[in-house]
């Protein structure tokens, strides 16, 4: 049977498999298909879990894909959703580690709906003044900007401000996530963001990595400490964290990541559909 589900983290969907067995096939097309709003099962991208030895440190290999059929190292509110999966068809751990392309992340379930992770330091903040502007850049498991606007993050065309970012020479050829909050937030309870996200080339409605690169860049240049609490543009409130001791955070280069997963529906894919969906290149 080709079982899957459908989770989504703070609004940021996934199509869930465990691929053990490996039924499912990887290339561009088929992702794009299976990850379509219109005649797919529709998602922000499709994540493959797949069991390690038991003599692994690990309990799960997490393999991500964007809805543009191309794999990422990392994903945030992706892997609370695959905790959230494993936790529920394949472990009775609340805490366990999976294995990614940034590295060995831990999750660790919480209270109902709450589920706490690692996310990766792979380069910790800079400020670049790029077109005048001063933008900050840093890679936690993906690679981040963060853009502080001089009015609410409500009142910007995330649309037409994100694709100049993520496409700028500067960062070319991968490009860039691009992640926005107001310069009023020294003043704000709970800090609004809004993302551009690369490989889904349009907002999402939030990014774990991207809240994780922002309160490093808040920490790093304007000596905010944490938790730091953030606000998506669906209002779920996701929540960073340091550990304790600081040289644990230089040594270990992760921080925490606190949020909801909520599956939204458990189901089989057709075998007439798989195979439509996985013609073209192989």
């Amino acid at each position: 049977m080709l079982e899957f589900s459908k989770i989504h983290g703070a609004g940021n969907d996934f199509i869930i498999i465990d691929d053990s067995e490996q039924k499912w096939i990887r290339n561009a097309t088929f992702i794009k298909k299976i990850c379509d709003r219109h005649r797919g099962i529709g998602a922000d991208g499709i994540i493959f879990l797949i069991s390690t030895p038991e003599k692994s440190n690990t309990d799960f290999r997490m393999e991500f894909y964007n809805n543009d059929g191309y794999s990422v190292s990392m994903c945030g509110n992706g892997l609370r959703c695959v905790a959230l999966f494993a936790s529920k068809y394949l472990t009775d751990k609340r805490k366990f580690n999976i294995e990614t392309e940034a590295g060995i992340l831990s999750v660790n379930l919480l209270q109902e709906g709450e589920i706490q992770i690692q996310i990766p330091i792979i380069q910790f903040p800079e400020k670049l003044m790029i077109d005048s502007n001063a933008v900050f850049f840093s890679n936690t498991g993906v690679p981040h900007l963060v853009i502080i606007a001089d009015e609410d993050v409500q009142n910007l065309n995330i649309t037409e401000l994100g694709k100049y970012w993520r496409n700028h020479k500067e960062f070319s050829p991968d490009g860039v996530n691009v992640n926005f909050i107001s310069n009023k937030f020294k003043i704000e309870k709970e800090i609004k963001i809004r993302t551009f996200e690369r490989g889904v080339e349009a907002e999402t409605c939030a990014c774990g990595t991207g809240i994780a690169a922002t309160a490093l860049t808040l920490n790093t240049f304007f000596n905010l400490k944490p938790p730091f609490l953030f606000r998506t543009v669906d209002n779920d409130i996701l929540t960073v964290d340091f550990y304790e001791n600081c040289n644990t955070l230089l040594n270990d280069r992760k921080i925490l990541l606190t949020g909801p997963a909520v599956e939204i529906f458990h189901g089989v894919l057709d075998k007439k559909y798989f195979a439509a969906f996985a013609e073209g290149d192989k």
